[in-house]
């Protein structure tokens, strides 16, 4: 990861966040405290009903009525049109719209994969000057591009690899949604970011999937992989979870065990148990 220098952490204006002016951006490239971030991400995630903004009740609206977010139905339309819609429809509701201009999303194929080997991959800010170019008539650079990888030959049925997608694609959007606005001074990065999925990355995600699969809102089957990424980040850095992370991010102990276990058998013993 390339980091940034330090500046001081921005407030959000978060009044400005639901106007109706959806053109204008609040948050700024960079520049704001990762855990005021999840604060408002997790705060944004309780909504319901008139406490919605405009731009969520429209989305939620175009949810409830478009063919393309029904996996029951076989339609005409490719995986790439569905993850596309997807990427605007968790942009609106969870994310205020904000990753759009900011973050390229990229559909790519290829053979099947192996063991943690993950369906989806977020690039932060080394992948600016590669991208810049390629905007030309845009004033806003892209800052980040995730990319999605669907497999060449699927060996389970549409439903079931759509489920699989559209998890990966919110998975990723929320690193994407921290690498676009939270401080990258490396010091600031560490305490947050770890290798990907620490405690900011976990927090945010256990309340955007409890959300997502709360009926009456979205009712979505969708599991974010929060415990073998955790599995994943400690075996990385050594860093284990206290009782009271685990109880608030609702993972069983015994159930990460298992996972950290296999994670362990793949990846050989950490570095940080040989040091």
């Amino acid at each position: 990861m390339v980091f940034g220098i330090h500046k001081l952490h921005l407030k959000v204006d978060e009044h400005k966040l639901y106007s109706e002016d959806a053109n204008k951006e609040v948050f700024v490239l960079y520049r704001h405290s990762a855990g005021d971030l999840r604060r408002i991400l997790i705060k944004n995630s309780k909504l319901r009903d008139n406490a919605l903004s405009r731009r969520q009740q429209k989305a939620l609206a175009a949810f409830k009525k478009s063919e393309l977010f029904d996996f029951r139905k076989d339609t005409e339309h490719s995986r790439k049109e569905v993850i596309e819609a997807y990427f605007h429809l968790f942009d609106d509701l969870f994310f205020f719209g904000s990753l759009r201009r900011r973050v390229e999303l990229r559909i790519r194929h290829r053979k099947l994969r192996g063991p943690l080997c993950t369906l989806g991959i977020t690039s932060g800010r080394e992948i600016e000057d590669r991208i810049r170019g390629m905007f030309k008539g845009d004033n806003v650079k892209k800052a980040v591009e995730i990319k999605i990888y669907l497999e060449e030959e699927e060996h389970r049925s549409r439903k079931e690899a759509l489920v699989e997608y559209r998890a990966t694609l919110l998975h990723e959007m929320i690193h994407a949604f921290l690498l676009c606005w939270a401080c990258d001074y490396e010091e600031c990065t560490a305490a947050w970011d770890g290798h990907g999925h620490g405690a900011i990355w976990q927090d945010i995600a256990c309340a955007l999937e409890h959300a997502t699969r709360e009926r009456g809102f979205l009712h979505l089957e969708l599991r974010l992989g929060r415990e073998i990424s955790l599995a994943i980040e400690v075996h990385q850095t050594g860093s284990w979870p206290r009782k009271s992370d685990f109880a608030r991010w609702n993972i069983a102990e015994r159930d990460f065990l298992k996972r950290y276990k296999y994670v362990e058998n793949i990846e050989g013993p950490p570095q940080w148990r040989k040091s």
